[in-house]
């Protein structure tokens, strides 16, 4: 039997939608790369402050195990955060790291430069994989276990309508 492929709901509402009823950001001034990990891999670490240095953002905030860290010059806060804040932060990135399906998904829905980083030996990719593959966007997976390049260009809107339309 073949799997039927249904729209995820965090994708049917729009950006619009999430920012208007939703998102609520806590970082009130600075620019930041926004990390988002289920697993804490060891490559996110050096991974995401390549991505910082190439952008010029002094700001990492990593979420793991319901902790919120944001790190900056040296520096450590630990910050609480909810579902709004969480949709604010990815929102607001100037860059997302992520490991999880909905990390991947909200970066693609707020347009955000994104780097979905997957384990090769998982069987919890086939979400992240189905929708990075659909989108067109499979450019922006990092496996794990190898040297890697990372793509800062936003996610373009008008290119996603129809493919996450034709779910």
């Amino acid at each position: 039997m073949k799997a039927e492929i249904v729209l995820d709901p965090t994708l049917l509402l729009s950006q619009k939608d999430w920012l208007n009823s939703v998102a609520i950001n806590p970082i009130k001034d600075g620019r930041y790369v926004l990390v988002y990990t289920l697993s804490g891999s060891r490559y996110i670490k050096q991974l995401v402050m390549d991505i910082s240095k190439k952008l010029d953002c002094s700001k990492i905030i990593f979420i793991f195990n319901n902790e919120t860290i944001v790190y900056e010059n040296g520096n450590e806060q630990k910050i609480i955060i909810g579902p709004s804040e969480w949709v604010g932060l990815i929102s607001d990135a100037e860059y997302v790291v992520t490991d999880s399906f909905h990390g991947t998904a909200f970066s693609i829905n707020f347009n955000k430069p994104f780097t979905t980083l997957v384990n090769p030996v998982s069987n919890m990719n086939s979400r992240v994989m189905s929708i990075l593959e659909i989108t067109r966007l499979k450019d922006r997976i990092i496996y794990d276990d190898i040297i890697y390049t990372f793509c800062l260009f936003p996610v373009r809107h008008q290119h996603l309508g129809k493919h996450i339309c034709s779910i």
